[in-house]
């Protein structure tokens, strides 16, 4: 039997900083914000970018600039490709946002302060935020995993893509994929911008 399959838009995450306020007041100042500059995600609703950048140190002192997004999160997390590990000397093993439990300490230096992290540095699961009615299209639930088919110059299927179906009150009208730079660029996604999504085996 063919496999059902339905259209979702597919961006590319760039490496980027969730800040709890606690640590945000030490990096920045006990007055700052986090502003909105872009609002992200093809809904408009959820996490936007700031105009705040922070410097993640790793473990042999090399560090790179990554921008703060928002709303404050319960805990700080940073994310990142394996790539942009690389080049501080990491190696951060996979998770998934807000489940830190297992992830990598880092250090954080802002303009005000620094903060030394036990744990909160990682690379996110590739994952799909998926409208109840496409989860129903192709048959799956929330933490189920998907295959994503990207045609074109460079075509490549990302199976384990996992599903994050949200409530129908909360009113979600687009599906998209969140990739890293890494995955982005394996399938040369610069020349498109979406994909097609079907239950995983």
């Amino acid at each position: 039997m063919e496999k059902k399959e339905v259209k979702v838009l597919v961006h590319a995450s760039g490496r980027h900083v969730h800040l709890s306020e606690a640590d945000l007041k030490t990096l920045f100042g006990p007055e700052a914000e986090i502003r909105p500059k872009r609002v992200l995600g093809a809904d408009g609703k959820g996490d936007f970018l700031s105009d705040l950048k922070v410097e993640v140190v790793g473990p042999e002192g090399k560090s790179f600039s990554c921008s703060v997004l928002g709303p404050a999160r319960r805990e700080t997390q940073v994310e990142v490709s394996y790539t942009e590990g690389r080049m501080i000397g990491a190696v951060p093993p996979l998770g998934d946002s807000g489940k830190l439990e297992g992830t990598m300490p880092v250090c954080l230096r802002g303009p005000y302060g620094s903060v030394k992290l036990t744990r909160g540095m990682f690379v996110a699961r590739r994952h799909v935020h998926l409208t109840p009615d496409d989860a129903e299209r192709i048959g799956v639930k929330n933490n189920d995993p998907c295959d994503l088919r990207i045609e074109g110059a460079r075509p490549t299927t990302f199976h384990g893509v996992i599903a994050k179906v949200p409530p129908r009150e909360v009113g979600m009208e687009v599906s998209d994929v969140h990739l890293d730079y890494d995955e982005w660029n394996a399938c040369a996604l610069f020349q498109q911008d979406g994909g097609w999504l079907s239950r995983g085996e």
